[in-house]
């Protein structure tokens, strides 16, 4: 655990120090942070080794209860040590900005979804790698200051619809930089039908500068035609393996703004 320095600002005849404590691999969390100031907290925790110890999980479980201090979370851990955690985030974190959690292992986990009470009113930057949304992404409703959103390697049991993406998006003004990207081509050509719902005017995201998306062209298609992108620079598309497809939708999504470049499309 380390007390870190930030930016030093001057106001009204005060100093304001932009520290922090860092909770962090192998630092003494436990059972320390009553005897130190109420900074607050940024938890980051990246095991590359694929283990996490007893007290490493103890640690960060205390300091994602002091859910009032918490700035920062990045968390890269085994599964079952990242679900006990995301189990705890079940309530208000009103300083949160930054979320970041991903799994160490390649496989599905159906049970790491973000629970359906999480609140966080000034996160900026959420970053979910193989981590759900519960049904409908009601946590979304709560995060109207994202500017960047990543939703990527999502599983089977975390698929959502476009409009309910959509749905969310509507209240997100600030969002720069949007990356949806499915671990698997779903839904499957059977279902694609579920896809269209009846044409509505398009919700406009009026700073969105990059969109990233990876699956199957169906959903690409149905999630263009419900957003407009005035301001889009970039635009990177990866569909999975389809030896015919056609993407009507996108052309005039493209077309709408001239600055916009796009990464080669690839299948």
């Amino acid at each position: 655990m380390f007390v870190e320095d930030g930016e030093i600002s001057y106001t009204d005849r005060q100093f304001h120090l932009g520290m922090h404590i860092l909770c962090t691999n192998g630092s003494p969390v436990l059972n320390t942070l009553a005897h130190l100031p109420s900074l607050p907290l940024v938890i980051d925790y990246q095991d590359e080794t694929g283990t996490m110890g007893a007290k490493d999980e103890l640690g960060m479980s205390q300091a994602l209860q002091l859910r009032d201090r918490v700035r920062r979370i990045v968390l890269s851990i085994p599964p079952a040590s990242l679900h006990k955690l995301i189990v705890l985030m079940d309530d208000s974190y009103p300083i949160l900005e930054h979320l970041c959690l991903s799994s160490t292992a390649k496989g599905a986990d159906a049970d790491l979804i973000i629970p359906r009470t999480f609140v966080a009113p000034n996160l900026c930057h959420l970053d979910l790698l193989g981590i759900s949304l519960p049904t409908k992404l009601p946590p979304l409703s709560s995060t109207v200051a994202l500017v960047t959103l990543t939703l990527t390697n999502v599983q089977s049991s975390g698929y959502f619809l476009p409009k309910h993406l959509v749905t969310r998006l509507r209240f997100l003004p600030q969002l720069e930089e949007l990356s949806v990207g499915f671990s698997i081509p779903i839904p499957r050509p059977s279902a694609e039908s579920e896809l269209w719902n009846a044409p509505e005017p398009p919700v406009t995201l009026p700073v969105l500068k990059r969109l990233t998306f990876r699956g199957v062209s169906a959903y690409l298609e149905s999630l263009v035609a419900q957003i407009s992108t005035p301001l889009l620079e970039h635009l990177g598309i990866t569909v999975f393996n389809q030896v015919a497809f056609t993407l009507p939708h996108l052309v005039p999504f493209h077309q709408y703004d001239r600055r916009a470049s796009s990464s080669p499309l690839r299948a």
